[in-house]
């Protein structure tokens, strides 16, 4: 994969995570890249999945992080986090919300 062009940008309207496929909102800033991998493509991620990916490590791997990759390591970290009560009662996006609170440090 190549990233032709990356940078941060302020959403104009509704995207979706091509990490976790929640709603990156109107106003909300998020990272923007254009790719080459055989065929162009654009990828939009949250500014917090991106932090998350990093402070989990994600990108030790060669081939890249894609979505599966991503919800994959934030499952496995979830899980590692809580006890087994409490690992059929969250929904993914409530999962990712669960591990940034313990994992990603508050920005000030």
């Amino acid at each position: 994969m190549e990233t032709i062009f990356q940078n941060t940008r302020k959403a104009r309207k509704t995207h979706k995570c091509d990490w976790c496929g929640g709603d990156i909102e109107k106003e909300e800033d998020y990272d923007y890249s254009f790719n080459k991998d055989g065929d162009v493509y654009v990828w939009k991620n949250h500014k917090r999945c991106m932090a998350i990916a990093h402070e989990l490590d994600m990108f030790d791997y060669d081939y890249g992080v894609g979505d599966q990759d991503f919800q994959e390591h934030i499952n496995e970290e979830y899980y590692i986090l809580v006890n087994e009560d409490d690992m059929t009662k969250r929904t993914f996006l409530e999962r990712l919300d669960y591990v940034c609170e313990r994992k990603l440090t508050p920005t000030k």
